[in-house]
């Protein structure tokens, strides 16, 4: 089955964006679905494990 992926982030900055809000404040929950299918066996000595890697933007850099 599936496993559902929840994360949470903090409002944008800017002229327009009010007071600064602390990371552990949820402002907007989101749900991710990802999925595969078809995807080409690249490995060579048994079965592929195709994976997905989100990365989200912590302070002006990105990290997984």
């Amino acid at each position: 089955g599936r496993t559902p992926i929840s994360m949470a982030y903090t409002l944008a900055s800017g002229p327009d964006a009010g007071p600064a809000i602390a990371p552990q404040h949820c402002v907007t929950k989101v749900e991710l679905s990802v999925c595969g299918s078809n995807l080409l066996d690249r490995d060579v000595a048994s079965k592929s494990d195709p994976f997905c890697v989100l990365f989200h933007d912590v302070g002006g850099n990105w990290v997984e």
